[in-house]
């Protein structure tokens, strides 16, 4: 038994559990009359719909839950006028949902079935049939009553069904005068009796519900079905079969749309009649139907309606059962019953043997054919000409072009042929076999004949004699698969042929199938391994199992089976490349398994199918690699100048698996073969294949296949060192370099990847050889470096070749090759028609592995010169432990380890800078995971490698940050790594820290993966900080980082002064993003940092007795200039300025309202300047003061000094210089928002913000002018006149805080700037900070070198007109 963990157990429920619950539900609705129906119907649909694939758990409960609501309904019945529909129509919903999770048919046992509630259940439908039709004519606004309307149909299924003539229940007859009809008429004069009102009332009322649209229809059919099938229901009966043939008839040319529905609705009454009524009263409706429903085959309403044709095709079904008697065919094959007394058909079957002779045969014991009796002879047809056309309209429906109608079609030759004479029976068997399993028929034909078989075994009306016939086709339609444009069709078909073979299975016994079985096990395990749909390669697997199980006759059963199961095949890549190589191991599987790759899967139409073919033909060499010596490639090397351009592909795709899979086996090529695999590009070229015939696209799509083929062959060869003649390698390396300059990046790396091996084998042994690294490398370094002359296509190859080059190319250019790709990473250092994404990208990861090349040696014999191309990085380069893998046996000199510090780690940091961005998005992206993939390989190589020199020389140039580290960690590592490798590291791993709180996630996530890869071996050999960062970085999951929720974990490396410059940076960018959940998650995970480093500084001051606030801005100061100082140096770059302006904003914006931060800039500044006042720091006029009140909106106040105001007054600085000249309405808003927060910081800086804030009020955008006095309204809110700092000095300077509230809130800041203007100027009074002045147009004045010139000469007054304001704005704020 399985434990409480056992997955079955967390799979499947076994009891209902919230079965208390559901009972509570229904007793409040039942307590409350209803009422409180919509409150628990939600609760109640999410616990049913719970058990939706296990319903039967539900039966228990039924019972419970069926019999109040249907009672309430009862009650709502007796009181229809004083009840709310809507509460009829709730109370419904809960028998709806029932009934269509559990089903109809189940849930109808537990209604209440008494005499008494029919004329109720009638009366109350007939009301909601009303409400119904006002509602659709528009005279009533009440909701739609079709739940209710479908469960009272439902009831009244049953009730009809009440053995009693209906007119003893129509109370509109009057008791008496029933009970005398009835007792006085005898049975047959009863039948001939029109039918009682009542049932009148009931079939007008389905003639409405059969034209519904929704479910209602169907169980106004079922009503209909059980009601005119009543012995005492002829005369309705008789009646309905007029009106129903007229309408079928009709088809939906009488009303429209809803004549559509009415068609169906009569075709499923019809079924339902056919179906439930007894054959001696339904022989006569049966022939005046049929004509009817054959016409509604043939007619308009049906040629567009799947459901139509299913129904008609149903119904002529229902009516050829209605013809033929109901037997069972005696000459049907039945499978021998095995028991444990007597094996198959032993003394246990003797009475039943017995029973079935009496009946008209036996089942033998050794095969399981049954004998025909003679009191069975076949007897004549007594409606020959009519069951002949059924069988014809369920042989066309066979090959209709939908599944459901052909599905209905096989189901109904497979019972109607169950009741015919064994001549008439292999009549229609031979007809399916004949006709629908021709070369030239449809899929459609295949799929129906392939369902008709299946329904026909299952019943045992195919006999064996048969199968020899039979087999074959099924084969066949296993590997059926027709071309269709650009795609194929066959998948349903091979679906069917597993589903027959299924029943084969469960309907034959193995010695009935006899040799089939070598012929089926084959067949069905290639279509479960190497199917291109998962439903085929699942319904395979699943035959497979039943054959196993039922027959035992397949080769390897278990074994096969144990493989390929119904999980296992699920997944493409795993079926091609694990499961069937298991099973091709077994010699019966080997040959039709490579077989069909060979014919079949190589030339399919999808290119990724092929591909995944070749690799999987490649897998099975090691089985057998004589038959892919002897027969696969001399089957394919034909086929690669084919005019298919599949067969081409897919015969150089495998051509080119097989060579190498070949040479690892050990096998070598004859001379012929390898003669002609060095022939094959010479033979391609000069057939022109690769050039392609037709229209553009057909020629681009052509170019592509083939120069991907061309490498995949160069490729090929240059591993498996074929011999070739120089003219053979002219024309391979010409090749090379044609796709070098393909448009397709795929191509390109392909190109690149077959370089390598093609250099080394090849370009390495021409003579002269001096001659031939001049061409190869010199070329390719013109091609990089000619940014204006190369097209981008050209640089990119080039940058990937020079990554692919063997170390002799590239050793007599080695400085150049370097300087050229760090160079080509650089996008600045380009002309702007060379600045390329995708060559940079290429230029990356070719640094990393040229320099990896040049400054590697190889000790031990290891032989480092042909590590893995540029072109591999990617996919190779995140793998942490395969890393030290690759370069295990490598050691570095001192002269490499300088080499990989100075001209490959420090352009690859500076790589990591690059944020460009164009109309694809962010496309710096790509260049900065190119850069991590390589810092990551050249960091592990350094530390797993470099060893101390004695060398001189200085090292690299490092952040001042790292400095500080190098310095407080130099004894722990002066005798581990070298001084360059002390200072690059730390760099390398803030640089990653950095990117893995950026804002794109797969950035994140690479960042990410390349700190858990090289943080323990940093850390073990004593980095400066490795130990902190692991310590967080390490235990993260990918996952968390990609989502966002790791940056609350990273920030708390806020702690540590040396990652808080770049977590500040990379958080602030991530802030102030578009993404809303990121920016939220960044800046909550900003605000926790802070508060972390905070707590811990008040921590340290308890400990040593200090005072707290004074602690804690000893800890946060740091962090604010930290913070500063990233913003004063992204202003002076103009790219990080465009980058980083709105995200340090909001980062401000953060870190002065969520974090202590601002309390601390207070208790500075408190300390700091305790006797300054407002005055002293509003006083002079510096040429400062003139430059800020040329900006339009800007007060005469000097921007503050650093010296003199610290941290704060730098950051009002950067606030101010983002507002000047600033025309981006968001970023303004943020601007405005984080001069209100330092307008709260004490003298000097709250004027300065304040003045700053009041100058936004006069902005040219009046989002921005209103947004600003919202800020600033809510600022004022806690202004204290005590805090202003000059109230002792100078009574009259005190702010009129009230006056200014007043003013912001009655000014309509976003009107026109004319109507602003005044107000603003009151503002600057009720502050007593002094006006802004516009400076006069033109340009600066003598006495100043500055723009703004003497503030005296070249203002004007507040007079000035808007459009001179306009002007001067565009230089200004």
């Amino acid at each position: 038994m399985g434990g409480e963990n056992d997955p079955e157990d967390q799979c499947h429920v076994h009891h209902v559990e919230e079965g208390d619950e559901l009972r509570h539900l229904v007793g409040e609705v039942v307590a409350s009359h209803g009422v409180e129906a919509t409150a628990c119907y939600r609760r109640f649909s999410q616990l049913v719909t719970k058990y939706q694939e296990q319903a039967q758990l539900l039966d228990p409960l039924l019972e419970d839950l069926v019999e109040p609501l249907a009672g309430l309904l009862l009650q709502f019945a007796g009181d229809f006028d004083a009840t709310d529909p809507a509460v009829i129509t709730e109370t419904s919903r809960f028998l709806w949902l029932l009934s269509t999770v559990r089903g109809y048919k189940v849930v109808l046992r537990f209604f209440p079935n008494a005499v008494a509630h029919f004329e109720p259940v009638v009366g109350m439908l007939g009301k909601l049939n009303e409400l119904e039709a006002a509602r659709v004519a528009g005279t009533s606004t009440a909701a739609s009553v079709w739940e209710a309307q479908y469960v009272l149909l439902l009831w009244l299924s049953m009730l009809v069904l009440i053995p009693f003539h209906l007119s003893l229940v129509d109370s509109s007859l009057g008791s008496a005068a029933s009970a005398a009809a009835a007792a006085s008429t005898p049975p047959s004069a009863a039948a001939a009796l029109t039918y009682p009102p009542i049932v009148g009332r009931i079939m007008e009322l389905c003639r409405r519900y059969l034209a519904s649209a929704g479910s209602v229809r169907e169980m106004a059919a079922v009503v209909m079905g059980r009601l005119v099938t009543r012995p005492d229901m002829r005369g309705a009966l008789d009646e309905w079969l007029g009106w129903g043939c007229q309408a079928l008839q009709q088809g939906d040319s009488q009303d429209g749309l809803r004549g559509s529905f009415l068609v169906l609705g009569v075709a499923l009454t019809f079924c339902t009649i056919f179906k439930l009524g007894k054959r001696d009263a339904l022989l006569g409706p049966a022939a005046q139907v049929l004509p009817a429903a054959v016409g509604l085959l043939g007619s308009p309403a049906a040629s567009g309606n799947a459901l139509t044709r299913k129904l008609a095709v149903k119904l002529v079904q229902r009516i050829g059962l209605i013809f033929l008697r109901p037997r069972l065919a005696a000459w049907r094959y039945q499978k021998g019953r095995s028991t444990l007394l007597g094996g198959r058909g032993g003394p246990a079957a003797g009475p039943a043997a017995a029973g079935q002779a009496e009946q008209g045969g036996v089942t033998n014991g050794d095969g399981g054919q049954q004998v025909t009796g003679d009191e069975d002879a076949e007897e004549d047809l007594e409606h020959a000409e009519q069951i002949e056309g059924v069988v014809e309209v369920l042989l066309t429906g066979l090959g209709d072009r939908d599944t459901v109608v052909r599905w209905c079609a096989a189901k109904g030759v497979g019972r109607l042929t169950g009741r015919l004479p064994r001549d008439l029976a292999e009549d229609v068997v031979g007809s399916v076999l004949g006709d629908f399993f021709t070369t030239g028929a449809s899929d459609t034909v295949w799929h129906g004949g392939c369902l008709a078989v299946a329904e026909l075994a299952r019943r045992g009306l195919l006999l064996p004699d048969r199968l020899p016939t039979v087999v074959p086709l099924v084969v066949h339609a296993l590997e059926y698969d027709v071309r269709r444009g650009p795609c194929s069709v066959g998948a349903h078909v091979r679906d069917a042929a597993a589903y027959v073979l299924w029943a084969f299975a469960r309907a034959y016994t193995p010695e009935a199938l006899g040799d089939a079985s070598s012929h089926l096990a084959p067949a069905l395990i290639t279509l479960a391994c190497y199917d291109r749909e998962v439903n085929c390669r699942r319904a395979a697997a699943a035959a497979f199992q039943e054959c196993v199980g039922r027959l035992g006759s397949f080769p390897h059963g278990i074994q096969v089976l144990t493989a390929a199961d119904y999980f296992t095949v699920s997944t493409r890549s795993t079926a091609y490349l694990s499961v069937a190589p298991t099973v091709a191991s077994h010699a019966e599987y080997f040959e039709p398994m490579a077989s069909h790759l060979l014919t079949v899967k190589l030339r399919h139409w999808e290119k990724a199918l092929r591909e995944l073919t070749a690799t999987a033909l490649a897998a099975l060499v090691p089985h057998r690699p004589a038959y892919f010596l002897g027969t696969a490639l001399p089957l394919l090397l034909p086929l690669v100048t084919d005019h298919v351009l599949e067969v081409r592909h897919g015969a150089v795709a495998g051509i080119a698996e097989l060579l190498p899979a070949l040479r690892s086996e050990g096998v070598g090529l004859p001379p012929d073969l390898a003669r002609a695999v060095a022939e094959i590009l010479p033979e391609m070229e000069r057939s022109k294949v690769t050039r392609g015939k037709g229209g553009e696209v057909m020629r681009s799509a052509i170019c592509r296949q083939a120069a991907m083929q061309n490498v995949l062959l160069i490729e090929t060869c240059s591993r498996a060192s074929l011999p070739l003649s120089p003219d053979q390698q002219s024309c391979l390396y010409g090749h090379l370099l044609d796709n070098l300059r393909h448009s397709s990046p795929d191509i390109q790396k392909a190109a690149a990847t077959a370089l390598g091996p093609f250099a080394s084998h090849y370009l390495l042994q021409q003579q002269p050889r001096p001659q031939a690294l001049q061409q190869t490398t010199l070329q390719f370094l013109g091609d990089l470096r000619d940014g204006g002359g190369s097209s981008p296509l050209a640089r990119r190859g080039a940058a990937l070749a020079l990554g692919s080059l063997p170390r002799g190319l590239l050793e007599p250019h080695g400085p150049e090759v370097l300087a050229a790709l760090a160079a080509a990473t650089e996008e600045a250092a380009l002309p702007p028609e060379a600045r390329d994404a995708e060559t940079r990208v290429n230029a990356v990861r070719a640094l990393g592995h040229v320099a990896i090349l040049l400054a590697s040696a190889a000790v031990d014999g290891s032989n480092p010169a042909h590590p893995k191309s540029a072109a591999d990085d990617a996919a190779s380069s995140r793998a942490g432990n395969g890393l030290l893998e690759e370069f295990a046996g490598v050691q570095l000199s001192a002269e490499g380890v300088e080499l990989l510090c100075d001209q490959a780690v420090e352009p690859l940091l500076r790589a990591l800078e690059d944020y460009t961005l164009d109309n694809r998005g962010d496309v710096g992206s790509w260049v900065r995971e190119a850069a991590m993939e390589q810092l990551t390989r050249l960091l592990t190589l350094l530390l797993s490698t470099a060893r101390q020199s004695n060398s001189s020389g200085q090292p690299a140039a490092a952040a001042d940050q790292t400095d500080q580290l190098v310095q407080q960690h130099d004894h722990k590592t002066s005798n581990v790594l070298p001084v360059s490798v002390r200072c690059i590291a730390p760099r390398v791993l803030l640089a990653l820290l950095r990117q893995s709180v950026e804002r794109i996630s797969r950035v994140r996530e690479a960042a990410a993966s390349a700190l858990q890869a090289l943080l323990p071996q940093a850390a073990a050999r004593g980095v400066a900080g490795a130990d902190a960062m692991a310590s967080v970085i390490c235990p993260l999951s990918l996952e968390a980082c990609v989502s966002g929720e790791a940056l609350a974990t990273v920030a708390g490396l806020l702690v540590h002064p040396s990652t808080q410059r770049v977590l500040l940076e990379g958080l602030a960018f991530s802030a102030g993003g578009l993404d809303n959940q990121l920016s939220t998650a960044a800046g909550d995970a900003l605000a926790a940092g802070v508060q972390r480093l905070a707590e811990e500084g008040l921590q340290h001051a308890q400990q040593g007795q200090q005072l707290g606030g004074s602690e804690e801005a000893r800890r946060l100061l740091p962090l604010a200039e930290a913070f500063v100082e990233v913003w004063e140096e992204a202003q002076t770059v103009p790219s990080r300025k465009a980058r980083l302006a709105t995200p340090l904003l909001a980062a401000g914006d953060v870190l002065l309202s969520r974090t202590p931060l601002r309390g601390a800039l207070t208790t500075v500044l408190d300390a700091s300047s305790a006797t300054t006042t407002a005055g002293s720091a509003m006083g002079g006029n510096a040429p400062a003061d003139r430059e800020a009140a040329a900006t339009e909106g800007s007060v005469a106040v000097h921007p503050p000094e650093p010296g003199a105001w610290g941290v704060a007054g730098r950051l009002l600085t950067c606030v101010r210089g983002e507002v000047r000249g600033c025309t981006d309405i968001p970023r303004l808003h943020l601007a405005a928002g984080l001069l209100c927060q330092l307008a709260e910081l004490p003298q000097p800086v709250k004027a300065a913000a304040l003045a700053s804030t009041l100058g936004l009020l006069g902005n040219r955008y009046p989002k921005v002018r209103r947004y600003a006095a919202e800020q600033l309204y809510t600022s004022l809110l806690t202004f204290d006149p005590d805090e202003w700092g000059t109230c002792a000095a100078d009574p009259d300077s005190v702010p009129d805080a009230d006056a200014a509230l007043d003013l912001l809130s009655s000014t309509a800041w976003d009107g026109p700037l004319e109507n602003v203007r005044p107000a603003r100027s009151q503002l600057f009074k009720c502050f007593r900070l002094p006006e802004p002045r516009l400076l006069k147009p033109g340009g600066p004045t003598a006495g100043q070198g500055g723009p703004g010139g003497d503030a005296e000469q070249g203002r004007q007054g507040e007079d000035v007109s808007y459009q001179s304001l306009i002007d001067r704005a565009v230089r200004g704020m």
